[in-house]
């Protein structure tokens, strides 16, 4: 993500977050933001039930939304 772009950034995410919330087994999930000089790169963690439910959103046309 280009700095200065972290709202349209957590928009997307709250889109990509209901989305995920609708397939079966979707547990939840994380948002760890940069950690300057540690992690540079935004990390979300998504949780489903099994990894079926989580293959099943991952092959959904939902995810590229």
């Amino acid at each position: 993500m280009k700095p200065g772009r972290e709202a349209e950034f957590r928009t997307w995410q709250t889109t990509i977050d209901q989305e995920a919330a609708r397939f079966p087994g979707f547990l939840g999930n994380e948002v760890f933001p940069p950690v300057r000089g540690l992690q540079e790169e935004w990390v979300v963690v998504v949780r489903y039930d099994s990894a079926t439910h989580l293959q099943d959103w991952l092959e959904s046309s939902r995810v590229a939304a």
